[in-house]
């Protein structure tokens, strides 16, 4: 059996991976709940926990967990307290639990630690780069597995790449030759596309209107990052796929239309920045009831020789794709961080071995 960690504030998500099929639950932060989790008794391959921000510490994005590995996590927690408290509290916990058992690490900004200076930068005084404050972008892991996996299965040369991760938490990718030049994420995933709970891009100087009007700080944050998005548009819970569903409901129709605005503006710009482009890969945990939405961002780059008709939705790991000539594939591909994660830690564990 495989146990995975990740963060998802005020809980940790866990996930048992045993003959083939994943369980999923979730538990509180607790040292003594968080310890039901795993049988004394299992028999345990390895534990993986995701790092979901490693700032400029953590460079690769899977790391042989060690002694020395959970006081740099805890260095890290200054980068996105919400998060990597809860993974270094797993960490420290089942390291000490299972001193035997091999323990992996997987950073989800590792895969953007070497972004180009101009894409990295922000405009700011520069010993403020130096304490940390720049883009370091986000699911490094689903776009780092989408770039290596069409390479592995396209029957034609694939160097610039686009991978569109959709889900309540969106965000874009540019790549070249299998390297990160750009994406749509910054510091953290604050930036960037409209977010089931949070704002995306927003002049900074909101902030400050907002703390003049009388609003706290803390108040401001929660507003931007939790009361935000789809959610804060709608004025009511929204998700990904109630935005998208073919059963949306109409009064988040303009909900829809800002994200699909924020996808095609970013993809325009990657496409110049990449200066054309081989492939647009669209991942979803679910591609079918994204389909339709695909095809309405596939709309917007006839220019590209792009159409509805185009689009190839890989069933098969080992699927080749056949794309006639067409100049840029467009590609749908269904995969999910834990199953990434799972692959990777056998990966891992069997290369040490």
């Amino acid at each position: 059996m495989i146990v995975l960690f990740r963060s998802v504030p005020p809980f940790i998500e866990f996930c048992k991976a045993e003959n083939g099929s994943l369980s999923i639950g979730q538990t509180v932060p607790d040292r003594e709940e968080l310890g039901k989790v795993i049988d004394g008794d299992a028999q345990i391959e390895g534990i993986g926990y995701l790092l979901s921000h490693g700032g400029e510490v953590f460079t690769d994005t899977i790391t042989i967990v060690g002694k020395d590995t959970l006081d740099t996590i805890e260095e890290c927690i200054e980068f996105s307290p919400e998060y990597n408290d809860l993974t270094f509290r797993a960490a420290k916990l089942f390291f000490e639990t299972f001193p035997e058992v091999p323990h992996v690490l997987f950073c989800d900004t590792a895969y953007f630690s070497h972004l180009p200076d101009e894409a990295s930068a922000y405009a700011v005084p520069y010993h403020l780069r130096e304490q940390g404050i720049r883009r370091y972008g986000a699911y490094g892991l689903i776009h780092e597995w989408v770039w290596e996996t069409i390479k592995d299965i396209s029957n034609t040369s694939v160097n610039k790449l686009i991978s569109v991760h959709l889900g309540d938490t969106p965000n874009i990718a540019a790549i070249k030759d299998g390297n990160p030049i750009e994406t749509t994420v910054g510091f953290t995933s604050s930036e960037g596309l409209p977010s089931s709970h949070g704002c995306g891009d927003v002049d900074p100087t909101v902030v400050f209107q907002l703390y003049a009007k009388g609003m706290p700080f803390e108040g401001i944050y929660n507003l931007l990052s939790n009361d935000s998005g789809f959610t804060g548009l709608a004025g009511k819970e929204c998700s990904y796929l109630d935005v998208v569903g073919d059963n949306a409901d109409p009064d988040i129709s303009g909900v829809k239309q800002i994200l699909l605005y924020s996808i095609i503006r970013y993809i325009g710009a990657f496409v110049s920045l990449l200066g054309g482009v081989d492939a647009l890969v669209f991942v979803a945990d679910d591609v079918e009831q994204s389909k339709k939405f695909i095809g309405e961002i596939c709309d917007s780059f006839g220019f590209l020789g792009i159409a509805r008709e185009s689009i190839i939705e890989v069933k098969e790991p080992v699927q080749e794709i056949e794309t006639g000539n067409l100049k840029t594939k467009v590609i749908c591909m269904e995969q999910d961080q834990l199953n990434i994660m799972v692959h990777d830690l056998k990966k891992t564990i069997n290369r040490e071995i």
